[in-house]
């Protein structure tokens, strides 16, 4: 038997709507479940949602296991968020995705956010003394939101891992 250093934990894993990047849901299910966790699929409505493949062309479509009215953040152990410019702008427009985020990083629990997915931190107003890392194009939209919110750094880790963008 592998070892199964998540079993009996609960990873929830965000999906929007629609355009949530294919490959930043699919790994991460995959290794968390491999790991032994439980996952649950949650997103604004449960029923089917169409991923994207590079923010473009259509992916597959998934299901959503439950919507965000029907849990809370002390259902599960850790989030992950994945990417996609269109799915994480609709998730971090969804009250109900921001209320999650929050409550599993006040709570100290781990937030695995991948690429775009960060949006829903900064939204969740949950970045404070925190460096999160990006390829470069995100790193010239976290600028204006760092001299809003203050007190986060942002560090490109792509192509160049020694560029890094203090908080103003």
């Amino acid at each position: 038997m592998a070892d199964q250093p998540l079993r009996g934990r609960k990873v929830a894993i965000l999906l929007a709507p629609a355009g949530s990047e294919q490959a930043e849901f699919t790994e991460p299910r995959k290794a968390v479940t491999e790991a032994g966790a439980d996952v649950d699929v949650i997103g604004a409505h449960a029923g089917p949602t169409r991923t994207v493949d590079n923010d473009l062309d259509p992916g597959e479509t998934f299901t959503v296991d439950k919507s965000f009215a029907q849990v809370s953040a002390d259902d599960s152990d850790a989030v992950i968020v994945p990417g996609g410019t269109v799915g994480t702008d609709k998730l971090r427009g969804e009250a109900a995705a921001v209320r999650f985020v929050r409550g599993i990083v006040e709570a100290g629990k781990p937030a695995g956010v991948i690429c775009h997915g960060a949006w829903t931190l900064v939204e969740a107003e949950v970045v404070r003394g925190r460096t999160l890392t990006s390829l470069p194009g995100l790193s010239a939209w976290a600028r204006p939101w760092r001299r809003v919110t203050g007190g986060w750094s942002w560090m490109v880790s792509w192509p160049s891992r020694s560029a890094v963008n203090a908080a103003s």
